[in-house]
């Protein structure tokens, strides 16, 4: 699948054992709104393993019809409680970020406890019923998310690169809940994060993937934003487009459930912004475990 996140560039081609992923990005960023929109060839992951009356359909079919809607959530945000909020709102997706579980600096070594700590995380999206999509911020060859350029340079730090995503795509297997891997999140090659891909309907036409809009927002407080984002979703929609907004609790910029007030701290069960977003999580039909 290709994802659509924004910031930065280029097309990896990584081949891990029989699973081939492709990933482009781009960026659109202003003041008051961004959207990051990664092209990522996300694994088609056989979701086979019995439910309760019927077996869950195929990821990449969720995917070709545009049928995920959720957000980003960091980790942090990963508990039970806090996911099952989430999926109160109709939501069926957490995008969660791979931090680190292989060493960003050498020797590049595993991190077993952050392996531990995704596990909890997408353990406590599947107790509240939400699919799972990996993206990985970081990891071997980006110590800094925002600069680092590494993992473009050193070859071990690619070789590690891969070996982790090896071993992720390995130790989560068969997971009904895993619907797919963003491999790099934002990446940042010299000197090519400016320049445009060209056409995203026809890069994903040419390689038989559909797209998924992995970011995006709009500050809460400025003008104009619940039209730009009623206008970005639409488009979603329009081209069947899964997406994840950003972010579910984590900043307070982008915090759905607080006010148009730039002064508002406080999360609310009801805004313009939630209200919204509720809209369109309505149109979900698939959730994990039929829930």
């Amino acid at each position: 699948m290709l994802c659509h996140r924004g910031y930065g560039f280029k097309t990896p081609i990584a081949p891990f054992g029989a699973f081939v992923f492709a990933f482009t990005m781009w960026q659109l960023s202003t003041t008051a709104s961004m959207i990051k929109l990664p092209l990522l060839l996300l694994l088609s992951v056989s979701l086979a393993a019995p439910m309760a009356s019927s077996a869950p359909p195929d990821a990449f079919a969720l995917w070709q019809t545009g049928a995920l809607r959720g957000a980003n959530v960091m980790q942090a945000q990963c508990t039970v409680e806090d996911l099952r909020v989430l999926r109160a709102w109709g939501a069926n997706l957490a995008e969660i970020p791979v931090s680190n579980v292989y060493a960003p600096t050498p020797p590049y070594g595993f991190q077993p406890e952050n392996l531990a700590k995704l596990d909890q995380a997408v353990k406590a999206a599947e107790q509240a019923g939400l699919y799972v999509a990996l993206t990985c911020r970081e990891g071997p060859g980006r110590p800094d998310f925002e600069r680092s350029h590494e993992i473009w340079r050193d070859g071990s730090a690619q070789e590690a690169y891969a070996k982790m995503w090896r071993e992720i795509a390995s130790h989560y297997h068969g997971r009904p809940s895993i619907a797919g891997y963003d491999l790099m999140c934002e990446p940042h090659p010299d000197g090519e994060a400016s320049q445009p891909l060209g056409d995203w309907n026809v890069l994903a036409q040419h390689h038989h993937v559909p797209i998924f809009v992995g970011e995006f927002g709009c500050a809460r407080y400025a003008p104009g934003a619940p039209e730009w984002l009623r206008d970005q979703m639409d488009l979603y929609e329009k081209y069947g487009w899964s997406w994840a907004y950003w972010a579910f609790r984590e900043w307070d910029v982008m915090n759905l459930e607080r006010s148009a007030d730039p002064a508002d701290k406080v999360n609310h069960s009801d805004t313009p912004l939630l209200r919204l977003f509720k809209t369109y999580f309505a149109k979900d039909g698939q959730f994990l475990n039929g829930n």
